[in-house]
């Protein structure tokens, strides 16, 4: 009857031992994968009762990635994985489908085109040079790339600005949202909608700086003078505006902190517009 049970058991799982946890041997046994148990990696991971700290990996589907947990030693579930490259190919690089595919490039003499692809270990398009008859993971502009990988992207600070195309979006007028510009390092104004945006928009700049630029000289803390020698302006981030204010020092480098020689300088480093171009 054991050896019956043995038997049956082997042709349904792949029997590999797993760890040793309080003197006892324990086995863990993967089954097959195929699109049906990808429901599987979207479980919490389970840490189990006994008392030991293996540190293991399991798929995060709120970051949609691979990360470590602590396993007991003696229970766990389907999304468990004993290192992370077996975790992505189980469950990040069928979840992503083609937007984990590694294009294998072919020769096609001296033809070459500049393309983009996603990148699924730091979720953010990168260009590369393509041979020909490329397909899946291949985009003829980074555009759109991200709007066919975008949705795997949980840092809003990696997407790009997506200004609305058009005037209107299901009858509704657009809103005014602000975004990170990685080129810039700055978080730029522009009008949003629903149809095409995506989480790289902020209710405030305020908001889009601190989670975004948290390094930008406009968050520095600057008081307000009056009744001194020179003139200068300085950006507060709290209402988004530019307000004048006055120094007992003319700086020779302009800016260097939360200070600004006119009321222009200031509002092209800290509240710059991303211009849509708008279709009627």
């Amino acid at each position: 009857y054991v050896e019956d049970c043995e038997e049956k058991q082997t042709a349904h799982y792949t029997n590999a031992p797993l760890y040793f946890s309080h003197a006892h041997l324990f086995y863990g046994f993967r089954k097959s994968w195929t699109q049906d148990n990808l429901n599987s990696c979207l479980k919490e991971p389970l840490q189990g009762n006994c008392r030991a700290a293996h540190r293991m990996w399991f798929y995060n589907k709120s970051s949609s990635a691979c990360e470590t947990y602590l396993n007991g030693g003696c229970e766990h579930n389907e999304n468990h994985f004993m290192n992370k490259d077996e975790c992505n190919k189980k469950c990040r690089d069928p979840l992503y489908g083609n937007c984990a595919k590694r294009n294998m490039t072919i020769d096609c003499g001296t033809k070459k085109e500049a393309k983009f692809r996603f990148n699924a270990d730091n979720q953010t398009c990168e260009n590369y040079t393509s041979g020909c008859h490329q397909k899946g993971n291949s985009f003829d502009t980074v555009e759109e790339c991200y709007n066919e990988c975008g949705k795997f992207v949980t840092n809003p600070c990696l997407l790009p600005i997506v200004p609305s195309t058009q005037a209107y979006c299901n009858g509704k007028m657009l809103l005014t949202r602000y975004g990170y510009n990685s080129e810039t390092d700055k978080c730029e104004q522009f009008q949003w909608s629903i149809c095409n945006g995506n989480s790289n928009s902020f209710t405030s700049r305020i908001q889009c700086l601190q989670r975004c630029a948290p390094q930008s000289p406009c968050l520095l803390t600057t008081e307000f003078h009056t009744g001194r020698i020179w003139e200068s302006y300085f950006y507060n981030p709290k209402n988004d505006t530019c307000l004048r204010t006055k120094t007992y020092l003319l700086k020779s480098y302009w800016p260097e902190e939360n200070r600004f020689r006119n009321s222009e300088s200031c509002r092209n480093e800290c509240m710059p517009v991303h211009s849509p171009r708008l279709e009627n």
